[in-house]
């Protein structure tokens, strides 16, 4: 079955209209017949396809690196991994709109990546120290019905 795909692959693209470079390059003698068995779809591509696909690709890369670069930078989160705080984060509503907002952070030291979920009564659920008689301690664990 594969091999029968791979020829309806080859035996289409040189028929495309609008490639007609591949088919001049194998009439030509310029593309042997044993190479054009081997080609990828990618490499049989038409000049116009393969400038479609590089201009996609640099997009998603663009896109990419934005959303790697943007966000709130803060102090307030520690990373798990390095232990340091220079983080950045964004909100995003990734449910239903009557439910919380799910923060993801970054961490800029170390690219280490998480999310942070948040309470439905409102504020993030940090792990934060807080003051009791006896010094600081870390709060305590709450159950997931609680809230």
């Amino acid at each position: 079955m594969k091999y029968r795909n791979r020829v309806r692959s080859r035996i289409s693209n040189l028929k495309d209209p609008k490639n007609p470079s591949l088919r001049r390059n194998v009439l030509c003698g310029a593309i042997l017949p044993g190479l054009i068995a081997r080609m990828t779809a990618e490499e049989m591509a038409s000049d116009e396809l393969k400038e479609l696909r590089n201009a996609m690709t640099q997009e998603a890369i663009r896109e990419h690196q934005m959303a790697k670069t943007g966000g709130t930078v803060t102090d307030l989160f520690q990373c798990g991994k390095c232990k340091k705080k220079n983080c950045t984060y964004n909100q995003v509503q990734t449910r239903s709109a009557d439910e919380p907002m799910t923060t993801f952070v970054l961490c800029n030291e170390c690219g280490n990546r998480w999310k942070v979920c948040a309470r439905r009564g409102g504020g993030l659920r940090l792990p934060q120290p807080f003051p009791t008689q006896g010094g600081w301690q870390r709060p305590p664990k709450r159950c997931r019905g609680a809230g």
